[in-house]
């Protein structure tokens, strides 16, 4: 059994999915089988990805604490300028121990902010000017706007730029489900018995809520059991009645939790500047 509940679980694959921070390349498949062998001692991966270099298994201390994982999607990488500008993948585990039951379980973890990717900084986490409405991002008709239409749930520029960086990207060529992107994956995987949490960190903690709702309400997770994001340290991704569209699919779960326990909620830590980012009621509070 392991020892880590389902959060701390979820906690540690989201803090894997950054595993492409600090390197400087511009070659994408080089880095991307630097990703792969960085997960293997962690989530079994089932191909070599660099010759020579023969990825292991899960590591006995590893398992102990998440359990036994296996790479269902990915990983995927880009790469802006020499530095990775995001990096995800999906794991797999046959049975996952939540407060209502075990269920099998996929996670997709998405990576924050890369300290190299300048384009991380100044695109994805910053540019909040321009807002773009989340009924045209599903209809795939985005219009930036530097209007923040009262009464419509709005995303931030940088919010849907990085949305749309990770639905086109694609597995690292040594990686699994080469060739499909994640939502066509997901389409195809579930069953009714399976859940599927989304997660990432910082900047990660911004897009797992926003990739979330944005497959949910394309159908693309009708085959799952349950949908839920475990997102932390998340700068907010959108306006006001984008929080209330969240809120309306993803309910946090419990409704009032007070600690890491939760799911559909943005943990955070209160001297943490990094959630404060960008209502201007928070922005304040710094």
């Amino acid at each position: 059994m392991p020892t880590y509940d389902a959060y701390q679980s979820v906690f540690y694959l989201s803090m894997l999915a950054n595993s492409t921070s600090n390197y400087i390349s511009s070659d994408v498949d080089a880095l991307g089988g630097q990703y792969l062998l960085a997960l293997a001692p962690n989530v079994q991966v089932p191909a070599v990805p660099v010759e020579g270099k023969q990825p292991s298994s899960v590591m006995a201390g590893a398992r102990k604490l998440i359990g036994d994982w296996s790479l269902a999607w990915g990983p995927a990488v880009q790469i802006e300028r020499r530095a990775a500008s995001n990096s995800m993948y999906v794991a797999y585990n046959e049975q996952v121990a939540f407060e209502d039951g075990a269920f099998p379980t996929y996670v997709v973890a998405i990576a924050g902010t890369d300290p190299y990717s300048a384009f991380d900084w100044i695109a994805e986490d910053a540019d909040v000017i321009k807002w773009v409405r989340f009924s045209d991002v599903l209809e795939g008709a985005a219009a930036p706007s530097h209007d923040n239409p009262d009464g419509q749930a709005c995303i931030s520029q940088g919010t849907h730029l990085g949305l749309t960086r990770l639905l086109e990207m694609q597995p690292t060529p040594a990686g699994v489900a080469v060739g499909q992107g994640l939502e066509a994956f997901l389409r195809g995987v579930g069953g009714q018995s399976a859940r599927i949490v989304f997660t990432g960190h910082s900047l990660g903690g911004a897009l797992a809520p926003t990739l979330a709702l944005y497959l949910q309400m394309k159908g693309a997770l009708e085959g799952f059991e349950s949908v839920r994001v475990y997102p932390t340290a998340g700068p907010t991704p959108g306006n006001t009645p984008f929080a209330e569209l969240f809120a309306e699919h993803l309910p946090p779960e419990p409704a009032h939790a007070a600690s890491h326990r939760a799911w559909n909620t943005n943990i955070t830590n209160q001297r943490d500047v990094v959630p404060h980012a960008w209502a201007e009621q928070t922005l304040r509070q710094i």
